[in-house]
């Protein structure tokens, strides 16, 4: 096993000395390289080689100096960039969060926090040095995107897409990832009681090349117990105007990348981001409730759709907390949507206490009414391709769905 190299950047060697002293208990020893000026990192990184982590002193604080440090990311994507700054400057904060630095530390600093953070740094970036060579993410197929949506809010969006997510991986044990695109007011993360430090916002204000940006999408998702990875909203619904569609394709384009299966969260909405998702879709779920607006609105969603030329193999629709003596039936719905539903879902009371526990339904009640239904519906429509869904049977029996 190779030592471990790391350049500190700053233009006096105080914190070079202490990078040396804090991360003397390191096994195998770490290589530490001092750097005094920013104009001079490229040539020493040409001389030297590359770094598995580079401590950027307050000499990189400047717009000069992050532009380096970005440019060094995009290089070299398995460097990490810890900055170590004495004060803060809000101007450049754009910048600052574009280097894709994974750690901010306030000099004076104490040795354990150097140590910690180069720790860090290395446990992400450093073991990949030492392990066969990665295959080539070109020759990867694409991941398959999936969009859920619903015309109506309050249908189960969101209880649709984790457990999706969560069948997809833990049933077929395939790499997922969640995007909530619902920008203004996502519940991905609440939903599946995550606390992520990082969101789209914050990916794309990377602005990284392709591959240096899929590596980072993964690094801004954060991974539930379930292995499930999501990407969540941004946490102001201000910041939903910065993005536009191109991002979100990139984005979406990037996960595809490094994940089997893309599930894309939609708001009750035909935005350009969420088109340009649609786009993308191999599967388009859109999700109705037995009632009348939420039924019209399905349908105005569907002559949408089709007026976009969206195929219609695509789209499976989904009818969910069905309940009986509400004034409408299922039998009557059908009838207005030849192709019929993918899957009718129960209404079930321990859905609710299943999201208070962050936990989707598959996992927290798996034998369940309204789990099974998932099941039956997920199989028919992920695992048999482009076959026909096979039509769920209601307590009596009776034949809730209509074949084309």
């Amino acid at each position: 096993m190779r030592n471990p190299r790391v350049l500190v950047l700053h233009a006096a060697k105080d914190l070079f000395v202490q990078v040396g002293r804090a991360t003397a208990s390191l096994r195998p020893r770490a290589e530490i390289v001092h750097c005094m000026a920013v104009d001079l990192m490229p040539a020493l990184i040409a001389d030297h080689g590359s770094f598995d982590v580079v401590i950027a002193g307050p000499i990189a604080s400047t717009d000069e100096g992050l532009f380096a440090l970005r440019h060094l990311r995009v290089q070299s994507p398995t460097t990490n960039v810890i900055l170590a700054f004495d004060r803060w400057r809000s101007g450049t904060l754009r910048n600052t969060v574009r280097t894709g630095a994974l750690d901010l530390l306030r000099l004076p600093v104490d040795d354990d926090v150097i140590l910690n953070a180069v720790e860090e740094a290395l446990s992400i970036g450093w073991p990949a040095h030492d392990c066969a060579p990665a295959v080539d993410a070109k020759a990867r197929p694409d991941g398959r995107v999936i969009v859920v949506g619903s015309a109506t809010g309050g249908c189960g969006k969101t209880f649709y897409s984790t457990n999706l997510a969560y069948y997809l991986r833990a049933h077929l044990d395939k790499r997922t990832i969640l995007i909530d695109l619902d920008l203004q007011f996502g519940e991905l993360s609440t939903a599946l009681r995550l606390k992520p430090r990082h969101t789209i916002s914050d990916l794309v204000a990377m602005d990284d090349r392709d591959e240096a940006f899929a590596l980072r999408l993964e690094e801004c998702a954060v991974s539930h117990e379930s292995g499930v990875f999501v990407l969540a909203a941004p946490d102001a619904p201000a910041e939903a105007d910065a993005l536009d569609a191109n991002d979100i394709a990139r984005v979406i384009a990037a996960a595809s990348s490094r994940f089997d299966f893309v599930v894309v969260d939609t708001p009750a909405a035909l935005s350009e981001g969420v088109l340009s998702a649609i786009e993308k879709a191999e599967r388009i779920f859109s999700i109705a409730t037995l009632d009348l607006p939420s039924v019209r609105n399905l349908g105005v969603l569907l002559t949408t759709l089709n007026q976009l030329k969206v195929p219609s193999e695509r789209i499976q629709l989904v009818l969910n907390k069905v309940e009986h003596d509400v004034g409408m039936d299922v039998s009557t719905v059908v009838r207005y949507f030849p192709q019929g539903f993918s899957s009718v879902i129960p209404y079930g009371r321990e859905v609710n206490r299943s999201l208070n526990m962050g936990m989707p339904m598959l996992a927290f009640a798996p034998r369940s009414e309204v789990s099974r239904a998932l099941i039956a519906g997920f199989a028919a429509s992920i695992e048999q391709g482009d076959e026909e869904p096979v039509a769920p049977r209601g307590r009596r029996g009776r034949r809730l769905i209509s074949r084309r």
